[in-house]
């Protein structure tokens, strides 16, 4: 049964009838579990809680409970990858690498929190965010836990790695999680032989890096960039920062990229309704234009900024 497109009364209703997710599930297959864990995830239900089946007992709610696969089991991915094969011992590496900075989160909380933002759209820790992305790619391969990762908060520590901004401070589980993760996404796009034509935006929150570079200069990205494949992506991106999502704003500025890419393209996304186009890190980017737009910045109002038109080299 596809659980996919169900929203969350029609869940809770299946929930209620069918006992896929207890202990002892009856002609329930491995897939069947497993589509029913994903699809609670994806509506973000408390996991292992009791929740209103919607009906009442002498003017009471009834309650049922669910009990979803244990995040770290392996068995979705034996079914689906194979077991001993070298795609299912990557799989379980990444995996176990979550696990273990999942574990740090309760052991030393501030470690975790110090490199990776808390998600207030769902209200999810930072270790629910990398769980989440566990329980999602059941039944895939690394690549696609690895994405999905990125495309939680974790793209935070992972672009600070790679711009070498990390604390030294940083517990050891979490650098080797960033770097196996990295490794994986880099055979990802080395396997993904597609080049794309892009033409996609971004706002530079924080521009002073650039330096105000004039016409004909380079510019490094040496992590990953995120961008939007339509202008319009930036009034996204100012209804993010009214949220606070991206802390504070320096000097703004918003940078148009053309040319030929590869691009980072996940299957499993920690926010599934985001558009985004990802840029590869190690980019790098000539100046063909510099104008000036305006961008209605929430705290600033309308402010006059810079618009850079850059060349993909």
């Amino acid at each position: 049964m596809d659980t996919k497109n169900l929203d969350k009364s029609q869940m809770l209703a299946l929930l209620n009838d069918i006992e896929f997710l207890t202990e002892n599930p009856v002609g329930a297959t491995v897939q069947d579990k497993v589509n029913y864990q994903q699809a609670l995830f994806a509506h973000r239900l408390d996991i292992g809680k009791a929740f209103n089946t919607g009906d009442y007992k002498d003017g009471k709610p009834v309650l049922n409970y669910y009990r979803p696969l244990d995040p770290w089991t392996d068995e979705g991915d034996k079914q689906w990858l194979g077991e001993n094969t070298a795609e299912f011992a990557e799989k379980r590496q990444l995996v176990e690498l979550v696990k273990k900075v999942s574990a740090l989160a309760h052991t030393l909380p501030g470690q975790l929190k110090a490199v990776m933002q808390h998600d207030a759209v769902y209200n999810m820790t930072p270790e629910a965010q990398l769980e989440y992305c566990v329980h999602q790619s059941k039944g895939y391969d690394a690549g696609t836990l690895a994405k999905c990762l990125y495309t939680s908060y974790f793209y935070g520590p992972i672009n600070t790695f790679l711009r070498k901004q990390l604390p030294g401070s940083v517990d050891s589980k979490i650098i080797d999680l960033i770097t196996y993760t990295l490794g994986v996404l880099e055979k990802t796009i080395k396997n993904d032989k597609v080049v794309h034509q892009i033409e996609t935006f971004r706002v530079e929150l924080k521009s002073e890096w650039m330096k105000n570079p004039g016409k004909g200069q380079v510019l490094d990205f040496p992590a990953f960039t995120s961008t939007h494949p339509s202008e319009g992506g930036v009034d996204t991106m100012l209804k993010d920062i009214a949220k606070g999502t991206f802390g504070e704003v320096g000097e703004p500025a918003v940078l148009k990229f053309q040319g030929r890419t590869k691009v980072l393209q996940p299957n499993v996304k920690y926010f599934p309704e985001e558009v985004e186009t990802i840029i590869p890190p190690g980019m790098r980017a000539k100046v063909a234009h510099v104008d000036v737009t305006t961008l209605d910045i929430p705290g600033k109002g309308k402010t006059a900024v810079k618009l850079y038109t850059l060349e993909i080299q």
